[in-house]
């Protein structure tokens, strides 16, 4: 029964309070899974700290304080992967722009280079040859900077220099019947058929994993994507 007139100025006030809806939700989900995951690192680095105080000989504190370092490190990791989390929500508005997905990926490619080397990884990226068309896509430059990060990142954690062949990660972009492609490949353990699923959900991680990852790289990349 509204005046016809009046029509859009409902339809925008309803717009705009769905929308505040949504960062409303978005908010809070965002409080509940911070403060969910940095409780446990927070208190290890506590813990570690309180020992350091504890030790009267330089080494052995030394040897605390590296360990609190690389603590820091994985806390410091972790609070960016749930800021990428929070802005990757659907519900979020982003500046999306054309971008070279070759250079992007080869320049996120190089920047792993130096902890891929620490894990005795062989990483390599296969890219179109420089004469060739670009291959554009239209995204949010940061978000997938940040997707490409953590399948690559997800690679080296989990793939083994210790197998066979060594260690072999492959960063690749190619056009597959005309789609912009991009993979990343590993001779790692893989992922069973039945948990591939649930490797994207957030916060899963599988039992035989190991390392000291939140369970957030992949459902990230999921979100961007």
């Amino acid at each position: 029964e509204v005046p016809r007139e009046g029509a859009p100025l409902i339809h925008a006030i309803n717009a705009h309070t769905q929308r505040q809806r949504q960062l409303s939700e978005l908010q809070v989900r965002f409080v509940a899974n911070a403060s969910h995951q940095l409780k446990t690192p927070l208190t290890l680095l506590r813990a570690q700290i309180d020992h350091a105080l504890q030790q009267g000989a330089l080494p052995a504190m030394r040897a605390v304080l590296e360990q609190i370092h690389e603590s820091a490190l994985g806390t410091q990791r972790l609070v960016t992967q749930l800021l990428s989390l929070a802005r990757s929500d659907p519900g979020i508005a982003l500046a999306k722009e054309p971008l070279d997905l070759v250079a992007l990926a080869r320049d996120v490619t190089f920047e792993m280079l130096a902890p891929a080397r620490g894990r005795g990884i062989d990483l390599g990226f296969e890219g179109e040859a420089a004469d060739e068309a670009a291959i554009t896509v239209t995204a949010e430059r940061v978000l997938l900077r940040e997707a490409i990060a953590n399948l690559v990142h997800n690679a080296i954690t989990y793939t083994h220099a210790s197998s066979v062949a060594g260690g072999i990660v492959t960063v690749r972009v190619e056009r597959i019947a005309g789609t912009p492609c991009l993979s990343v490949c590993d001779n790692g353990p893989g992922i069973p058929a039945e948990e591939r699923g649930r490797v994207l959900e957030r916060f899963y991680r599988r039992a035989e994993a190991g390392g000291s990852g939140s369970g957030l790289g992949l459902s990230i990349v999921k979100e961007i994507c």
